[in-house]
């Protein structure tokens, strides 16, 4: 779509953090950075060895949340420590001990018109890993983004909105704090075993196969309006089931081996702009990821098209690396 002449927009990206040090992003190619870009092996190994020290974000409920999944679910480095956002600096400032840092933020994205007002563009949630000594440096390790909310993972709207995060608090459940803490978990644990993971389409090439012995749970929410049983049952060759958000939920965190579901997460910074991951329960390994055959297919919502996709992707192998990953970068 060409844009008008008179037309020019300027992106700015306002970072919310829970650390009064960490640095707010600027403007930024999603080619170069996050999930569409791989850690390095080096950083994998010094994650690995050092303490994960965990921000917390200073809303009690939430960074109960946090404690739970963190200290339940991740198992890349041996130690875990929690810090308050106020102790951060004085905590990294202790010589004996170097850490990996994880933070939580919160991102709002506006776009200013040709009048010089803010337009909202997105907002979501940021889980990055850093290392300490480069905590203020604009690059994480790695990082996962993860929608605030359905009514964002299905909005494409054009709304205004005022720069206070407190309009925007942190509200995930455990689904979706698991679900950025295994990607980059996962990230670094292929990182660290010298896998190449240059987009989010590599994974699923190294699990080729696997799609087909796992029942995909969709969620009722996540669903075309126009999509019936009768359309998944004639599209999709594998077992499936029609669920509530709760037994995806139960399934993941339970590590079921026999399930796998659709998780739509955020896309660079582009409002409404979602990225479709078949997650397996039992590791939160991606087996698959779906784009609708025809554009760029950036619906949020799940469609023939999609579960077309998902088999695709699903099914490549070896074979399918030059095809996927040459136009990966533009559909994911």
């Amino acid at each position: 779509m060409k844009m008008k002449k008179n037309l020019i927009y300027l992106l700015t990206l306002v970072v919310f953090s829970v650390s009064s040090t960490a640095v707010a992003y600027g403007q930024t190619s999603r080619t170069t950075e996050g999930p569409s870009r791989q850690a390095k092996i080096e950083d994998a190994k010094m994650i690995k060895d050092r303490t994960l020290l965990v921000v917390l974000t200073d809303n009690p409920d939430f960074d109960q949340k946090i404690n739970y999944v963190v200290h339940k679910y991740w198992t890349f480095s041996r130690n875990i420590v929690f810090v308050a956002s106020d102790d951060l600096k004085k905590t990294l400032n202790e010589k004996e001990t170097k850490y990996a840092v994880l933070l939580i933020n919160r991102v709002l994205v506006t776009e200013t018109n040709k009048w010089g007002q803010p337009v909202f563009r997105n907002k979501f949630i940021r889980f990055s890993i850093k290392l300490g000594e480069k905590l203020n440096k604009r690059r994480a390790v790695y990082y996962q983004d993860v929608a605030y909310s359905d009514e964002d993972r299905q909005s494409k709207k054009v709304k205004l909105f005022k720069r206070d995060k407190a309009e925007h608090p942190f509200d995930l459940d455990d689904k979706e704090i698991l679900f950025a803490l295994d990607q980059i978990q996962n990230h670094l644990i292929a990182r660290f075993e010298g896998k190449q993971r240059l987009t989010i389409a590599w994974e699923p090439l190294a699990n080729s196969g696997k799609l087909a012995t796992k029942t995909l749970l969709i969620a009722r929410k996540d669903m075309d309006k126009k999509l019936t049983e009768q359309d998944i049952r004639d599209t999709y060759p594998y077992p499936f089931k029609i669920v509530d958000q709760k037994e995806i939920e139960q399934a993941y965190l339970s590590r079921n081996k026999d399930d796998a579901f659709v998780e739509l997460a955020p896309f660079g910074y582009a409002n409404g702009i979602m990225s479709q991951y078949v997650v397996n329960c039992e590791n939160g390994q991606l087996l698959s990821v779906g784009a609708e055959d025809n554009g760029l297919g950036y619906k949020n919502y799940v469609s023939k098209g999609h579960l077309r996709a998902y088999v695709r992707h699903a099914n490549l192998g070896k074979k399918g690396i030059t095809k996927m990953i040459s136009k990966s970068d533009a559909k994911y």
